[in-house]
């Protein structure tokens, strides 16, 4: 593709940047103007014939490019190069607007004359050549429009016939050849303004390189370091990898620890709470024995006292065994009396006597009797007696039992305080536990990311060691590059 001499983008400066460096702002360009005697009149001429200028565009831009090939200034890819560019000038030229941005592609085609190695003459004379052209151009269409196009105009300007022609001929080429010439200025200024810019450039550059030189042996000495660094990094590295293993293999033991610690203190929860249904059971059977144990209390007392009434009522029996002895033995008496006075009432006693030995038959058998009642009665009085002694004990060792229960109980309410403590005491231990082995677990990720970390830096470090030598190849190419652009200054 072709270059556009006319674009202002790409390139070391725009045009506009181009038109500062030279100096012309909107002051110094009506400056040259005036000095030029380019004026509004002028402009409206080159409008006049701007139809004429685009018509002869082509031819002159053709001409041009075939005479700078018979010059030898430039081969036929330059000269296509060339003729584009002078038919997009002349268009242009056509345009009727010769303001800052017409000026600024002005200064680009300089820039870009420069570019292409053509000699400052080379460009002047350019500029003569579209004169040539041009005037040619303007001067066949004066008289075409005269209707004299095949005059002769040494005759006809002597003659007076086509005098006005001439004259509008001549005013319309001074105004192209003041257009020309300010054109002319621009594109020459900037073409010195950079080639003056190339020497400029070409010192700089054996300035560049050398400072070039001197950067690469900074750099070469720092790139040295940070393979040294780098170095030891790796070193580092290798050594804090191990450690972090170490840690991971530690922390694997210690998690493994905790939730062993975890089981067991569940095992000890499950324990403890069965321990505390176990003993809140035994709480509620001691309260059961207690209160059984009161009411068998309740009913041996009952049973004493009814003990007691027995004696009573067997110390009564015994008094009237006294009492029945007692009647028996004066019955007796009497009967032995009574069997004496039949004894001397001859016939009529017999039957008293019969009587009377019967009475003595029933006394002595009631007296059998209540000695048989008196044995009976001493034998419950002494049963009754050892009931009694029994009942004691007995009341007394459920007084004991009693008081053995209630210390039982008294013992589990403790046990039960105890066991519920324990228990809340477990799950405190479960539940630090469990964030012990979320730390734990926490700990080892964070562990696990700083291996992966380390291998990271590990694998950037070598990373910076194979830049490091790469930068060590730059850095000869650099110092050849260097060496080439000095010499080339």
């Amino acid at each position: 593709m072709n270059e556009d001499p006319y674009r202002t983008d790409g390139g070391t400066a725009t045009g506009v940047d181009q038109l500062d460096e030279l100096g012309i702002d909107g002051q110094s360009l009506a400056w040259r103007k005036e000095f030029t005697r380019f004026d509004e009149t002028d402009r409206k001429r080159l409008e006049e014939i701007s139809s004429v200028i685009r018509a002869e565009s082509d031819r002159i831009a053709q001409t041009i490019a075939d005479h700078s090939i018979e010059m030898g200034t430039i081969d036929s890819a330059g000269a296509e190069n060339l003729r584009q560019q002078t038919d997009g000038y002349i268009d242009e030229m056509a345009s009727g607007s010769y303001g800052q941005q017409y000026y600024e592609k002005r200064a680009k085609a300089g820039e870009r004359y420069e570019q292409m190695g053509v000699e400052p003459s080379i460009v002047i004379g350019a500029y003569t050549v579209h004169t040539e052209a041009l005037a040619e151009g303007i001067a066949t269409d004066v008289l075409e429009e005269m209707g004299v196009a095949n005059a002769d105009p040494d005759t006809d300007v002597a003659a007076g016939t086509v005098q006005d022609g001439v004259e509008t001929m001549v005013q319309r080429i001074v105004s192209m050849v003041k257009l020309l010439n300010l054109d002319q200025q621009v594109a020459v200024d900037q073409y010195v303004k950079s080639y003056a810019d190339l020497e400029e450039d070409a010192k700089r550059r054996e300035s560049i390189a050398q400072r070039t030189q001197e950067m690469i042996a900074e750099l070469r000495n720092a790139t040295e370091d940070v393979q040294k660094a780098t170095s030891e990094i790796d070193s580092m590295t290798t050594t804090q990898s191990e450690s972090i293993s170490t840690v991971t293999s530690e922390v694997s033991t210690v998690s493994a620890t905790v939730e062993e610690v975890a089981s067991n203190a569940q095992e000890v929860s499950s324990t403890s709470d069965e321990s505390a249904e176990f003993v809140e059971d035994s709480l509620d059977n001691g309260e059961q024995a207690i209160e059984s144990m009161e009411s068998v209390e309740q009913a041996t007392e009952q049973v004493s006292d009814d003990v007691e009434a027995l004696r009573e009522g067997v110390e009564e029996i015994d008094e009237v065994v006294e009492v029945i002895n007692d009647i028996a033995d004066q019955t007796n008496l009497l009967a032995v009396n009574a069997s004496i006075e039949a004894a001397d009432s001859g016939q009529t006693g017999d039957r008293f006597a019969v009587v009377a030995n019967e009475v003595k038959s029933l006394a002595e058998n009631s007296k059998e009797e209540a000695k048989n009642i008196e044995r009976t009665v001493t034998q419950i009085q002494q049963d009754t007696e050892h009931t009694a002694t029994s009942l004691e004990t007995a009341i007394e060792e459920l007084d004991e039992s009693v008081q053995m229960v209630q210390e039982t109980v008294d013992n589990l309410t403790r046990i039960e305080d105890l066991v519920s403590d324990t228990s809340e005491g477990i799950n405190q231990v479960a539940v630090a536990t469990d964030d012990q082995a979320a730390s734990i677990e926490e700990v080892a990720s964070m562990t696990e990311e700083a291996k992966r970390q380390t291998e990271e830096v590990s694998s950037k470090s070598e990373d910076i060691a194979d830049v490091a030598d790469e930068q060590f190849e730059l850095m000869d190419d650099l110092e050849t590059e260097a060496k080439r652009l000095t010499e080339d200054g």
